[in-house]
């Protein structure tokens, strides 16, 4: 694993026995892209290839924080979804929820090698990091810090 931040949150998730088992195979990258039209940032694709959310996926809150980390396979556009509240719904891919779809984060794939996340909250949204790995970064730091980032 090449990054501190994919090693920690691996680490953080087997300790916690959330972890998911298996990576997303080069099949499941390759019909995201091209179901999609875009290539996955580094760190979006590294973290796909060897965590891949959690063992519930879409369909839990694996965490103490009632967070469920979606799959490759499950992840899909805030337009599929049906929010509301973000940036351009098509280009903003939910990789997580919170407590059963309270928010929605959502990677926002607009320019080439950019990952911004955002979160939803049904009637209005915030950018809540720069980039997918320091989304991580913040949750393991405090997960209450990317539900609630403080205002800009």
């Amino acid at each position: 694993m090449e990054n501190r931040w994919l090693r920690g949150l691996y680490r953080f998730w087997s300790e916690s026995g959330i972890r998911n088992e298996r990576g997303a195979t080069a099949e499941e990258f390759a019909a995201f892209e091209q179901r999609y039209r875009v290539a996955l940032p580094a760190d979006l694709r590294a973290y796909f290839r060897w965590v891949n959310g959690t063992a519930g996926g879409s369909l839990g809150m694996d965490d103490d924080d009632l967070f469920g980390w979606w799959h490759l396979d499950q992840v899909r556009t805030f337009a599929e979804e049906k929010v509301k509240a973000g940036p351009d719904p098509r280009q903003c891919y939910v990789f997580a929820d919170y407590s059963i779809w309270g928010y929605a984060f959502a990677v926002h794939l607009a320019q080439p090698d950019s990952s911004p996340v955002v979160v939803s909250y049904g009637d209005r949204h915030r950018y809540v990091a720069a980039s997918f790995h320091e989304f991580i970064e913040h949750y393991l730091s405090d997960p209450r810090s990317v539900l609630y980032p403080p205002e800009e």
